[in-house]
């Protein structure tokens, strides 16, 4: 019963969402969005893409500049974010609003809404209530047997005392 009203639950869920992804998704890619304000497209070569981010080092000496590799036919950026979790970061923002290309192409297939909404397209079938089973003549499932636990056994204690 509350697998059935999980999918009914996420299914009319599901239904109220506008676009591509879900509305969690879309906060990542809103906050990588403003998070790539704050970066520079430095080389834009033939391999990858030099990104300079002066947000992210705490270290006085570079005064909070660090440098990124992003690859946009691989997916990947040296931050490791967008490798990891599937959604462009930040650099790889800068460069693909530079470049004017649409962030939901590069977003992981696993976050489109049709891949949701086809994870619970199957139908649960409904299982009858215990007195119901046909019973099958094999031996009641009993616990297990208690047994010794190794080292030193606890002090039993007098409640009185």
């Amino acid at each position: 019963m509350c697998v059935a009203r999980t999918v009914v639950r996420r299914e009319f869920g599901s239904a109220k969402f506008v676009g591509e992804f879900g509305p969690k998704i879309w906060t990542k890619i809103v906050r990588n969005r403003e998070g790539s304000k704050k970066c520079k497209l430095l080389w834009p070569g033939g391999v990858g893409y030099e990104v300079e981010d002066y947000l992210n080092s705490k270290n006085k000496v570079d005064s909070g500049r660090n440098t990124y590799i992003v690859h946009l036919e691989d997916r990947k950026c040296t931050c490791g974010y967008w490798d990891i979790s599937g959604i462009p970061c930040k650099h790889a923002m800068t460069v693909l609003s530079l470049k004017k290309l649409r962030v939901e192409e590069y977003v992981s297939d696993w976050y489109k809404l049709s891949r949701f909404r086809a994870s619970y397209a199957y139908e649960v079938p409904i299982v009858e209530g215990m007195n119901q089973w046909t019973p099958t003549g094999m031996p009641a499932i009993q616990p297990p047997t208690p047994w010794k636990t190794p080292g030193r056994p606890k002090r039993k204690r007098n409640p009185e005392e």
